[in-house]
């Protein structure tokens, strides 16, 4: 098997240090290592998609094996300099762990592979951009990057600051090459009298330069050290950090971090952990269907031989979050009505805004066209939803009473914004903001090189600190108003958020049949009978019992229908309502459930159930969310 040659880096005028990159990209994010990395990959991955597919992405954590650790000192990390020091240190840990980040169903690292090499124009640079450059910037109108600063992010987690890329791609030939090379960014340092950067390649040296090992060479050393292969014509990249590690808090309370290197099965556990925080918080709107069928990436993550359902509990903890950016996703015309699954249990009130601008005749004359094409001024929507704060549990701490930026077709998640809160916490809300792609440049140009924020007057262009100023001045105006309206009582017919907030207390059944003139009944009694046209309604339902299901989630009610004039049947009626000290509302059909049975047979469910006289009737009832519940039962002739 052949051995990579190292190549540093000589300082030339106008060179940055690598060192300097890493605090670059500390200065400017709130973000930890972690989730810096994760979105930063995961962007990146998006990003080289293949169309028409789903791509795949995953991270693993692992302990590197004895065999693997020495082909890593042996074949990949040759001739170290002192500087490099830390590497051999690591390498000859027998509990050094890994971090190895794939995608699959995208293009690879394609393009030029020698540093000095223009790819022709409109062709892929993937390669030289992603593995030499530091700081270029993208012209793709729908990828999530720009700068290629996150890159440096991989080598921030690792303590020797060094990892290994491998690669398969299609060449200039169309033809499918294997592609390894290795990189450190480490300090500035001086060797015999030469100053040198601290980035540093391990590839084939030729002319001078460095360039990746190709072939078969690269496909031996690739499958001898990472554990995620390729399949057949299949595409993509795979990345091997060393060594990572991970913020532990030095002790309980005291908000003070130290940093470790994983070692132990508790540390690597703890790393997965956090990936997995990571993954949900920038990742759910990647798990979030378009269709109602597929997801638009595959998410996986795996602690050696196991593998975690992060996909799937992602897809549950922030369904609230994806039934939003669904809602936004169909105003923008990116996803059909028909795929948006039904309002999630617990929505009091929801909300969708159009931003529209009106720039002024400088702004319009600028020769910029401001909205892309579109002649509504449109640029972007926003979703509002308030709901019951309830039960549910995840593995995941999910985001609540946060306004979600994000970009437009690549759907970054830039950050969740603090906008307010109702005053009770048993009510909480959602919303979601999307550019529209016309607009999305707008944003984009006002973005930091970690893409976790949207300054105005970052962006170099006028009209674009115009753009994104003003939607911004209006998406936070039109959320703080949604949340000023939902802590006053609201208009008839409408639903109060206080009102709720004060039902959903905790689950105290009340059973009442109540008549027209809002008498009530308890349990065994009869109330009065009255013409509605040509039918009759009987109010007079007559309850046997009342108890609590076994499973302790709802109610059971005994109930008796009585025939009026001859009928053998009737049709059974059912409201449900919150109950609280200020009133009550009535709950919908997504927020309580109803099964009718006679004879042990289920005969409907809903609100509504064509019943037989004189048998009794076994109603079920119940909730999606804590709520004291007051029933008003009715039966009408049919």
């Amino acid at each position: 098997m052949i051995s990579l040659s190292r190549y540093s880096k000589p300082r030339r005028a106008g060179d940055q240090t690598s060192g300097g990159l890493g605090k670059l990209l500390r200065a400017t994010t709130a973000l930890t290592r972690i989730e810096l990395l994760t979105r930063e990959t995961l962007q990146n991955s998006w990003d080289a998609r293949l169309s028409g597919s789903s791509p795949t992405f995953g991270m693993r954590v692992d302990r590197l094996t004895d065999l693997r650790r020495r082909l890593l000192l042996d074949r990949i990390f040759t001739d170290l300099p002192a500087s490099l020091s830390q590497i051999h240190e690591s390498l000859k840990s027998p509990q050094v762990h890994a971090i190895e980040i794939y995608d699959r169903g995208t293009s690879g690292l394609e393009g030029p592979f020698r540093a000095f090499e223009e790819a022709p124009r409109g062709k892929p640079n993937n390669f030289n951009s992603f593995v030499f450059d530091i700081g270029s910037t993208s012209d793709s109108q729908v990828s999530g990057g720009t700068y290629g600063f996150g890159k440096t992010a991989t080598f921030q987690v690792s303590k020797s600051h060094c990892v290994v890329y491998w690669s398969r791609c299609l060449n200039q030939s169309g033809e499918p090459e294997h592609r390894l090379i290795a990189s450190a960014l480490h300090d500035p340092y001086a060797e015999q009298g030469v100053r040198f950067t601290g980035a540093h390649w391990w590839g084939t040296i030729v002319g001078g330069d460095v360039e990746p090992l190709r072939g078969d060479e690269a496909e031996a050393i690739g499958r001898a050290i990472f554990q995620s292969d390729f399949g057949v014509d299949e595409t993509g990249t795979s990345i091997l950090i060393l060594d990572p590690e991970i913020s532990l808090e030095q002790q309980r309370g005291s908000g003070l971090e130290e940093r470790v290197p994983v070692r132990t099965v508790a540390h690597a556990e703890e790393l997965v952990r956090q990936i997995a925080d990571a993954m949900a918080f920038s990742a759910w709107p990647k798990t979030t269907s378009t269709d109602g069928v597929s997801t638009p990436m595959n998410i996986e993550l795996h602690h050696g031989t196991k593998t975690h359902e992060v996909a799937t509990a992602i897809r549950s903890g922030y369904s609230r979050w994806a039934s939003a950016l669904a809602r936004v996703r169909a105003a923008q015309g990116q996803q059909s009505s028909e795929s948006i699954e039904s309002t999630p249990p617990g929505v009091i009130r929801e909300k969708i805004e159009t931003i529209r601008l009106r720039p002024n005749a400088s702004l319009r004359g600028s020769g910029d066209p401001i909205f892309g094409g579109r002649t509504d001024n449109v640029v972007g929507h926003l979703y509002l939803v308030a709901s019951v704060r309830s039960a549910e549990t995840s593995v995941f701490e999910v985001p609540r009473n946060r306004l979600c930026l994000m970009r437009s077709l690549a759907e970054l998640v830039v950050r969740y914004d603090e906008v307010g809160s109702f005053d009770d916490d048993a009510v909480q809300w959602h919303a979601v903001f999307k550019p529209t792609p016309e607009c999305d440049r707008h944003f984009s140009a006002s973005e930091p090189s970690t893409h976790d924020s949207w300054t105005p007057r970052a962006a170099e262009e006028e009209v674009s600190t115009y753009v994104v100023s003003r939607a911004l001045h209006q998406v936070r105006s039109k959320t703080r108003a949604f949340l000023t309206e939902g802590k006053t009582v609201g208009r008839s017919g409408e639903r109060s958020v206080r009102k709720v907030a004060m039902a959903l207390r905790s689950f105290v059944p009340t059973v009442l049949a109540i008549s027209d003139d809002q008498a009530s009944s308890q349990p065994g009694s009869r109330s009065s009978v009255r013409r509605r046209g040509r039918h009759t309604a009987v109010t007079d339902l007559e309850v046997i019992s009342s108890q609590r299901l076994p499973d302790g989630q709802g109610q059971e009610l005994v109930v008796r229908p009585v025939g009026i004039q001859g009928e053998s049947r009737i049709m059974g009626q059912i409201s449900l309502f919150a109950r609280s000290q200020d009133g009550r509302m009535e709950l919908n059909n997504s927020e309580a459930g109803v099964i009718w049975k006679q004879n042990g047979v289920i005969e409907g469910h809903g609100r509504e159930c064509l019943l037989d006289v004189e048998t009794d009737v076994h109603i079920e009832i119940r909730t999606h969310v804590a709520t004291a519940v007051e029933v008003v039962l009715r039966g009408e002739a049919v």
